[in-house]
């Protein structure tokens, strides 16, 4: 199985055109593994840590009619935000970023090509809310 990225990184496209209204459903953190030596036995083995490596947002989008995803660092505000108290609330997409990509793979002798388009954030905030005050 390979996967191929497109070698340029969409930075500038029109996001009201390309996604629409944006609502927001759910934010889900993805963690960090390592790699460590089991004692006893010495086998090599993953596991979980308790560090968040990057946020997956799911977000509705009113152009594609159905869910999209968009990938925010850890520290992003959006980590802070719940499917229980902002569910469905109208977001907007800070210094979006979009890399098309494809995957081939052999299954039962057929050659199998998928793509899609990858899409990153440095954040997803409310739309209309004031930006809460930093301290200091």
């Amino acid at each position: 199985m390979t996967v191929k990225f497109a070698a340029d990184v969409i930075e500038t496209f029109d996001t009201a055109k390309t996604l629409g209204t944006l609502n927001f459903l759910e934010a889900l953190p993805s963690m960090k593994w390592e790699d460590y030596l089991e004692e006893g036995t010495g086998e090599e083995k993953r596991r979980e840590t308790d560090e968040v490596d990057y946020v997956d947002v799911k977000l509705y989008s009113s152009a594609v009619n159905g869910d999209i995803t968009v990938t925010v660092p850890p520290e992003a505000r959006v980590a802070q935000m719940t499917a229980e108290k902002n569910y469905n609330e109208e977001v907007t997409l800070v210094a979006p970023t979009a890399r098309f990509w494809s995957n081939a793979e052999n299954i039962n002798n057929r050659r199998i090509i998928t793509s899609g388009v990858k899409l990153r954030a440095k954040d997803v905030v409310l739309v209309g809310k004031p930006e809460p005050k930093k301290e200091g």
